[in-house]
């Protein structure tokens, strides 16, 4: 007979695409920020993100993860019923980086081309991750004097990871742990740079018409 667990917490809602069907066509499906090695750093400007936070899943098996106690539990050994009313989520953030032609399969990191590269990177948002993204926003509020308790998740906003050293974790492996910094989009030159060159390129005279602008 099946347990009651008392970390049980309640589902959430099932992910929203964060890219829209034309851009996944132009440019297909974007590549995961990884962070091989300490010290590695994904560093780009925010371009999308999930509506609403969505289930993790095993990265050898596919199977969805639930919380039971701290633990991170696949559906199959699962002992309390009531652990799937608490899954594991996560949310997806989308950033443009700088193209560089190469990403890494498996946790092993095996290098692997991208043929094309158009630098989007998806970070999928969850635990140590999480928790420096909050940090850093709630920091980036007080730096640029923004009113409000965190910065907010916006487009344009100026995201940078480090990978920091490993640490043990309760089931006695080791997981990352990160740094990250966080530029308001009014503030990121890359992001205010892009939107003059869009303002010029736009310009009332330059038209085909015979009739000024005015």
């Amino acid at each position: 007979m099946a347990g009651t667990n008392p970390f049980a917490g309640q589902a959430k809602a099932a992910p929203v695409q964060t890219r829209s069907a034309e851009d996944f066509l132009d440019g297909g499906a974007s590549v995961a920020a990884k962070w091989p090695k300490v010290g590695f750093t994904v560093r780009g400007t925010v371009t999308g993100w999930s509506q609403e936070a969505f289930q993790q899943t095993d990265m050898k098996t596919g199977e969805p993860l639930f919380w039971e106690g701290k633990q991170k539990t696949k559906e199959s050994e699962l002992k309390f019923e009531a652990s799937r009313s608490n899954p594991c989520l996560q949310i997806t953030i989308d950033l443009q980086c700088a193209p560089t032609g190469e990403t890494w399969k498996t946790n092993r990191y095996v290098p692997e081309v991208i043929p094309d590269d158009d630098g989007i990177r998806t970070m999928y948002v969850q635990g140590a991750l999480a928790k420096a993204i909050a940090k850093s926003r709630k920091e980036a509020a007080q730096k640029y004097s923004l009113g409000r308790t965190a910065a907010p998740l916006e487009l344009g906003a100026l995201v940078e990871v480090v990978r920091g050293e490993d640490v043990k974790l309760p089931n006695d492996m080791y997981g990352f742990t990160f740094r990250a910094s966080w530029t308001p989009a009014a503030s990121n030159p890359d992001h205010t740079d892009k939107l003059m060159d869009s303002a010029e390129d736009s310009s009332p005279w330059d038209t085909d018409s015979e009739k000024t602008p005015f």
